[in-house]
This record gives C-alpha cells, structure tokens and sequence, in this order.
C-alpha cells in the first residue's frame, strides 16, 4: 500500500556562525549543523499529482531564515513516493536540483517514479503553482500572480548572487540553496519507504553547480549527476569564469577545492559545444574525482532535459548493479598524443561504435550581450576513431587543436576526457 504520510521533523533555528572563524569555517560549521536536521513538510493535498506510478505529494519544505533571521522560510516541493514502496519493499530515492529560471518539475519527478525511484524537487526560487494548478515558469510572473506566496525564501536567484563582499554566510543565496537541498536529502532518507544507503542526487545547469557544491559538503549521497554545471569554473571559458574572479567567492564556492571530500562515483554530463559551461572545466571536474565518469556529447542542447538515459542507467549502475556504461579504462590524457590505442571494458563480441571530434582552433567564446557564445565548432573525423574488439585505435588529425572520443554502447555513451595540445594552447 502506498505511505500515506511523508515523516517530517519541526522548524528548527539556524544556530548564529561565529563570525570570529574565518567564512569557509562558518560555512563548514553551518552546513554540518544543516545534515543533523530533519525539516517540517508541510502538506499542500490542492496540489497532489496522480499518476500511473504513484502520487506526487506538494507541499512547503521548511528551511532556515535569511541572514540573521531564525524565522523559518517555506520553499514549494513535488515528493514523488512510487505506489509500491514501503517498509518491506524500500525504493532508492532522488534529489533533482533544477538550473537558472527553472521550477520544481512534476515531470521530472515523474520520470524516476516511473523507474522505481522515491523523488524529491525544491523550488529555489520560491515561487509555486498558482491557483488553477499551473506552474509560473517566470518569477516576475509568479510574484505578480501568485495567491500565496512564501515571504523572503533567503534564495535570491535560486543561488545565483554567490558572495558578496562584508555579506554574511547566511544572508548568501547559494548558502540557502545549499543548505535547503541538505535538508531535501534528509527528508529523502528519514522515510521508512526509501534505503537510505540508496539516495543520490541530479542537478541540470546552474542545479549542476549546485550539486558540484553540495557533495564537497554532504558526503551521504550514494552517487551524484551533475549535468552542464560543474565544478572548476574559475577556469571555464565562459562568463562564469567571471564570477569565480573574487577569492572570497572561490573560496566558498568553487567546488572543485572540495571535490576531493566526496568519494563515491560521479558522472558528469555536458554538451562539448555548450555555450554556458565550456568542456575544459567538465573535464577538470572528472580528472579530479575520485570515482569520475566523463560524458562529453556532440549535440546535447541546453536545457531542462529529463529524459537523458545515461543519468538513468548510471543511478541503476551504481544502486542495482545495473549494466555498466561503457567507459575507456585509460584515462592519462596528457600523454596520449596523436596515435594510440585505448582499452575499453566492453566484451570483444558487444557491439558498440565510437566518434572522434576535434576543433581545428583553440577552444574560446565571445561575448553576447549577457552571454557567452563558442566561437568554433567540433568536426567528426570518420577514421580518427575505429573499435577493434575492445580496443579503440586513434590517429587525431594534423590539424586538430583539442579532441574528444565518444563511445557508444546501444543508446547511451560517454567519452573521453578533453585533450587540448599545449602547442594550440600557447598561441592563444
């Protein structure tokens, strides 16, 4: 019988920070207070989902204040708990942080409850459904015509402010995103219907960085997605770069100074022509994991996708022993030239296919207004890649500046680290 009642705790007051520590100590002290909480769910039956798997339940996950505030704040969630589930029968669960504009899907919550998976979604903005059960996509829009909504979630721009200077840790909107989804993780495994050995957690662009930050803090979760966002964006090509430029805001905020922390298996997903995340830093972010899985694509567009297969069939690799996705076993790029071979872990008979794509200029982008374009594009070079047996024989064109490999198994992929030769590098 499916749980009638998602477990919750009480509002509990976010502890002042000693502000005679330095802020990363603050931050470090705040966010292991954050883990040892369970939060009030506040149920919203009007705004329940039936669907073909179960029920999505809505509702009001309490979170700190803002700044000095011990007022608690509201931020709306989507809690899809599968039919099935129960004590007996405990599902794994899921943690979906969405990016920039983005909301708490329903739909995407869907989509893991249609493969057996307890899911949980905040929105970071504060915004909700309106009255006649429609989701503001806009927070203008949902500011306007929202019936009810939560007073200063602490959020800002779902994280995007970052650090500002003489601001304390806690008037910091990534600080309440972090902490908020610390405390979605505890919901997630305080459940008597979900193994809480068996959660894990997705973010899609901006929610990717948020997820690159977040387990540099919060070590429990079983695997974690982090999809275009990543970590090391000091050294992005885009205008996040900018943004990392300032050492106090690095210093709380780059995830790559704390990616070390967490040491179970992460696969990072981009597109390798995406104009929002360049795929140097991507591949950084898996260089320097200590279970790294690279899936740099040719086309993947950027957006709120939730249909990408290689985060499904990862969370069923990792938690269910699940088919392995097809990976190369050698990954000392630096050292690969222009021809060699690399093993794969695909059986001689399976049958796969692998790409090469190269740049014939040095990675860059320009400005666009607000935004960032890539100023080349990927070339496919039809015999730069050939798999023999398990072995994938590579001869990387003259004229190629940077490359990457894809390999293919069935529907899903994932690639070879960025190689970009250093004789290209230094004429930029």
């Amino acid at each position: 019988m499916e749980p009638e009642n998602v477990k919750s705790g009480r509002d509990v007051p976010l502890p002042a920070p000693d502000e005679r520590k330095p802020a990363p100590e603050q931050l470090e002290e705040l966010l292991a207070y954050a883990k040892r909480v369970l939060p009030y769910f506040e149920p919203l039956p009007q705004y329940d989902l039936d669907t073909a798997y179960g029920k999505i339940r809505a509702g009001f996950l309490h979170i700190f204040g803002k700044g000095r505030s011990t007022m608690p704040q509201k931020l709306f969630c989507y809690f899809g708990i599968p039919g099935h589930a129960s004590e007996n029968s405990r599902v794994s669960g899921m943690l979906l942080i969405h990016g920039g504009a983005g909301q708490a899907y329903a739909q995407w919550v869907e989509a893991w409850m249609e493969r057996g998976y307890a899911a949980l979604t905040l929105d970071l903005y504060g915004n909700m459904p309106l009255e006649n059960g429609d989701y503001a996509y806009n927070f203008m829009e949902a500011e306007e015509e929202h019936a009810y909504r939560p007073t200063s979630t602490g959020m800002c721009n779902g994280g995007f402010d970052l650090a500002h200077p003489g601001e304390p840790v806690t008037g910091q909107g990534m600080f309440h995103v972090i902490a908020a989804n610390i405390l979605a993780g505890n919901l997630l495994r305080a459940q008597p219907f979900v193994d809480e050995s068996r959660v894990g957690v997705t973010g899609i662009s901006w929610g990717g960085v948020s997820a690159s930050i977040l387990i540099g803090f919060e070590q429990r979760f079983a695997f974690a997605v982090p999809v275009y966002g990543s970590a090391f964006l000091e050294q992005c090509r885009t205008y996040f770069h900018d943004w990392y430029r300032d050492a106090d805001c690095a210093a709380l905020w780059e995830a790559g100074k704390r990616l070390h922390k967490f040491r179970r298996p992460i696969l990072w997903i981009n597109d390798a022509n995406d104009d929002a995340f360049s795929a140097n830093s991507t591949t950084l972010s898996f260089l320097h994991s200590v279970h790294g899985t690279l899936c740099l694509k040719y086309d993947l567009p950027h957006t709120h996708k939730f249909d990408i297969e290689e985060v499904f069939a990862f969370a069923e690799q990792v938690l269910h022993d699940g088919t392995p996705l097809p990976v190369f076993e050698q990954t000392a790029c630096r050292e690969w030239g222009r021809a060699f071979s690399l093993k794969t872990n695909l059986p001689a008979s399976e049958d796969a296919r692998v790409r090469l794509y190269y740049l014939a200029q040095p990675m860059s982008y320009r400005r666009e207004g607000e935004v960032t374009k890539m100023e080349q594009q990927f070339y496919h070079a039809p015999d730069g890649a050939v798999l023999e047996g398990n072995v994938v024989k590579v001869r990387v064109p003259r004229e190629a500046c940077a490359y990457f490999i894809e390999l293919w198994k069935g529907d899903v992929m994932t690639s070879s680290p960025l190689v970009e030769f250093p004789s290209c590098l230094s004429t930029q």
